[in-house]
């Protein structure tokens, strides 16, 4: 176990030396790397401030030039814009001119139209009073047909009444006549039916004396038999019975006769009074139908009257109407004569206006307007102040290396743990040679743990490319001393932008802590 422990211890030892070894050179390597990095940001910066000499010099040079050259492209544009003013006057003057040849022609225009419309006016009225002549023409005319037609349909309705006056005169006499012979033949039929009684009466009285005699004969008869009693009295009571029964018959017949004499005496009384009040109709008929024909010609008469009193009011109404149509027609033509001629003195003051407007206004503001072409006559600018040469900035030489002696004094020592003066030695030493990297973009788990005696922040870090499980260290920050104004502490790498702090300069210590 013994022995073996110690083989362990220097097998540690001997790795802590190589690795001390190690350090060593690659300090110096970075020492190197740190100089000619120097020298490098030396040259560029000589050579970055003379371009930027040199690029300001030719800037003032180029400005120089194109103000020279703007002076002279703003002449000619100046002499251009001369000669552009001057043919613009001149083609104002020519739009002058055909604005005023053109404003001439409208004047004409109107002004002929105006004549066009005053004789349409006046052409309108001539034929409104020709029309009118001729309407009343024809409204005479009108009326004097009318009147040869009343005249004709009085003569027709004064032959109408005579006609039926003639007609009834002729209906009259044959009523009359008719009533003549109506008596005449109810005077014969009743001396027939007087003479036919006459005669059954004659025959019934004949009869009744045959039938007498027989009777006589019959019962002489009787009493020349010889007869008696009874049979005697029978045979008398036959022959009276039988003449009784004559005589009936005759006595009936002689009483139908005699009514039927009186009927058809009735019927002839009754027929002549038919007649006689059938003509008494005829006459009132006959008397009617002429005054009606009498009346109806006056109806005639009076239609004709206002037939003619309608006539006269149509020429009356139409002339009267043809006039006004006259009168109105010479009052629209007068009144269109002025509305022309209020057109015409319109037509003359806009011409005059534009006249006007065209040779003041409108040239006043072309020539305003070409006047306005001209560019302002250009001045060359000052020269400016030649630029001042930029000196080359000042760039902070890297620390020195420590020297062998020194760094001999953090040589491990045989058995003293892990490694002697160990790597937070040599980060110390590294921090004094080269500065260490103090960028905060680096660095993650930041804390604040004091402030030193200058005023400088300290705080404990982790490195980000060391991982999670890297060490911890405790320094300062780059962005904190250039905001306190201690950028002589702070520098920047070229490559990569980051900065680093020479803590040589600092009361604070650089230090792996954990």
């Amino acid at each position: 176990m013994s022995r073996g422990g110690g083989s362990a211890s220097k097998r540690q030892h001997k790795y802590n030396l190589a690795q001390w070894e190690h350090q060593w050179d690659q300090m110096n390597v970075a020492h190197e790397y740190r100089e000619d990095q120097y020298e490098m940001q030396v040259r560029n910066a000589a050579a970055t401030t003379a371009v930027q000499n040199e690029q300001a010099y030719n800037d003032w040079a180029d400005t120089r030039r194109m103000q020279i050259f703007d002076y002279n492209n703003q002449r000619q544009a100046h002499n251009a814009s001369l000669i552009a003013r001057d043919r613009q006057i001149e083609m104002n003057q020519l739009a002058e001119e055909l604005a005023l040849n053109d404003n001439r022609r409208v004047y004409n225009d109107k002004m002929t139209q105006i004549g066009f419309q005053n004789e349409e006016l006046l052409l309108g009225h001539t034929q409104k009073v020709e029309t009118h002549g001729l309407r009343v023409e024809e409204l005479e005319g009108q009326r004097g047909i009318s009147q040869r037609q009343g005249d004709l349909k009085r003569a027709g309705l004064d032959l109408d009444v005579d006609t039926a006056a003639a007609a009834g005169n002729i209906q009259k006499l044959g009523t009359a006549q008719g009533l003549r012979s109506a008596s005449e033949v109810a005077g014969l039929n009743a001396r027939g039916l007087i003479l036919e009684l006459g005669k059954i009466n004659s025959e019934v009285n004949q009869k009744s004396q045959t039938a007498m005699l027989e009777n006589l004969r019959a019962t002489g008869s009787v009493m020349a038999s010889g007869q008696t009693g009874r049979s005697s009295r029978k045979a008398m009571q036959a022959a009276n019975a039988t003449y009784g029964q004559s005589q009936a018959m005759l006595a009936d017949l002689m009483l139908r006769s005699t009514d039927e004499h009186g009927l058809n005496f009735d019927r002839i009384s009754q027929t002549l009074s038919d007649t006689r009040a059938k003509g008494e109709i005829d006459y009132t008929r006959i008397s009617n139908d002429i005054v009606t024909a009498g009346r109806k010609a006056d109806l005639g008469r009076v239609g004709i009257d206002i037939e003619q009193s309608a006539a006269d009011l149509t020429l009356d109404i139409g002339t009267r109407s043809s006039e006004l149509g006259v009168r109105h027609s010479a009052m629209g033509t007068q009144l269109g004569q002025r509305q022309l001629q209020a057109s015409a003195d319109s037509a003359d003051a806009e011409f005059d206006a534009q006249k006007l407007r065209i040779s003041t206004l409108d040239r006043r503001n072309a020539d305003i307007q070409a006047q306005g072409m001209v560019t302002p006559e250009p001045v060359l600018p000052p020269e400016a102040t030649p630029p001042v040469e930029i000196e080359a900035p000042e760039i902070m030489e890297p620390p020195p290396i420590p020297t062998r002696e020194a760094y001999n004094e953090t040589r491990p020592v045989k058995g003293g743990g892990g490694g002697g003066g160990g790597f937070g030695m040599f980060m110390q030493i590294a921090g004094m040679a080269i500065g260490m990297a103090s960028d905060d973009r680096l660095k993650r788990s930041y804390n604040r743990v004091g402030t030193s005696p200058s005023g400088v922040p300290v705080y404990t870090f982790n490195y980000i490319h060391d991982g999670d499980h890297g060490p911890t260290y405790m320094g300062t920050s780059a962005q904190d001393l250039i905001k306190m104004g201690r950028k002589d502490a702070v520098g920047q790498r070229e490559k990569d932008g980051f900065y680093y702090v020479d803590y040589s300069k600092l009361d604070v210590e650089f230090e792996q802590i954990s």
